[in-house]
């Protein structure tokens, strides 16, 4: 075992530094990891905890070479191919719905990710959700 495989550690992270590393894909979401199946309750209970400043529990990660899994961008469907992209990522294995929903809200993530869709689409689907 080289040094620091293997270790545990709590971090405390900046959900600015979450939301980034999201846009970076530096945090992805492992395949095997179910959809994104919060209602609209859901995210706006959430959303009311990070604006009353409540703690919003914890999320798992797990440090790995981003071809270590399939694995999708967090919010997206499709899955990432990567062709040996040396470095590390951390894949989000708890919190999954959480960052999801706070990402979307609170980022343009996905909807800079969703551009070249608008493309693809007419006017009237552009106006409205792009």
């Amino acid at each position: 075992m080289q040094k620091g495989e293997g270790k545990m550690e709590n971090q405390r992270l900046d959900f600015g530094e979450i939301v980034r590393k999201i846009a970076e894909d530096k945090m992805l979401l492992p395949d095997f990891q179910r959809g994104f199946v919060w209602k609209d309750e859901e995210q706006r209970k959430i959303v009311a905890s990070v604006l009353a400043k409540m703690p919003i529990g914890s999320i798992l990660l797990l440090k790995s070479k981003p071809d270590e899994y399939a694995s999708k961008s967090i919010g997206m469907k499709e899955k990432n191919t990567y062709q040996s992209q040396d470095g590390e990522v951390e894949f989000l294995l708890d919190g999954q719905q959480r960052m999801t929903a706070l990402t979307n809200v609170f980022s343009n993530v996905i909807y800079e990710k969703c551009k070249m869709f608008s493309k693809l689409s007419s006017r009237a689907l552009q106006r409205r959700f792009f």
